[in-house]
């Protein structure tokens, strides 16, 4: 019984690839097909997530969780991880803006959407460059640094956000929509700290070649 049953192993391990059954595969090829959709988020969207984007735009549902620029400012507003509040007040800041927008009083472009007024908000503020503090002796030397893409833009969203709490209104998504018409009228604390942020990097321009052993 042993000697048949040993045959019958080595018979099965000689029989080439292509003729053993491949029905154990099966499931792992489904599991990874399941995970891979998943995790796309323009797939699966949630029902909540497409009722807050279609607020303030019917043309692109998906918006709020696809747009790399949306996407990141949800983040950075979301506190002890509750990103769902977090874009329901990105919305609500976004509408406001779209109210404020097509107001006849509204220095603000007609007919833009608001996601666009928010790419072009972000991008006034957006730094190219930030400075560095590097300690040479008993002396500290500013270093201008450039920044890549999301760094520019994550500073850029902080510094709105920043200027944003301290404004009066007693609603987040209202304070936020008025520092973006700010920032659009070019009346916004954040333009004024790029501002001197280049100011800085241009007066230690000098030390722009020097390397920082970090």
């Amino acid at each position: 019984m042993m000697l048949g049953l040993r045959s019958m192993a080595a018979a099965a391990i000689a029989r080439p690839a292509l003729l053993r059954p491949t029905t154990a595969a099966a499931p792992v090829a489904t599991a990874m097909a399941a995970r891979d959709y998943m995790r796309g988020i323009d797939k699966s969207p949630t029902r909540k997530a497409l009722a807050m984007s279609q607020k303030f735009s019917a043309d692109a549902p998906h918006l709020l969780r696809t747009d790399a620029l949306l996407a990141q400012a949800t983040n950075l507003i979301m506190r002890d991880g509750k990103k769902a509040k977090a874009a329901n007040m990105l919305s609500s800041a976004l509408e406001h803006v779209r109210v404020m927008a097509s107001s006849p009083t509204s220095t603000l472009p007609q007919g833009v959407a608001p996601p666009a007024l928010f790419a072009e908000a972000v991008d006034r503020v957006a730094p190219l460059l930030e400075t560095k503090a590097f300690k040479r002796g008993t002396k500290v030397l500013q270093i201008p640094k450039a920044l890549n893409e999301r760094q520019r833009n994550r500073r850029a969203i902080v510094w709105i956000l920043d200027a944003a709490s301290k404004r009066p209104e007693k609603e987040f998504a209202k304070r936020l929509a008025n520092e973006l018409v700010a920032v659009l009228e070019g009346a916004s604390e954040a333009v004024k700290r790029k501002n001197t942020l280049y100011k800085l990097a241009l007066a230690n321009r000098v030390n722009v070649n020097i390397k920082m052993n970090i």
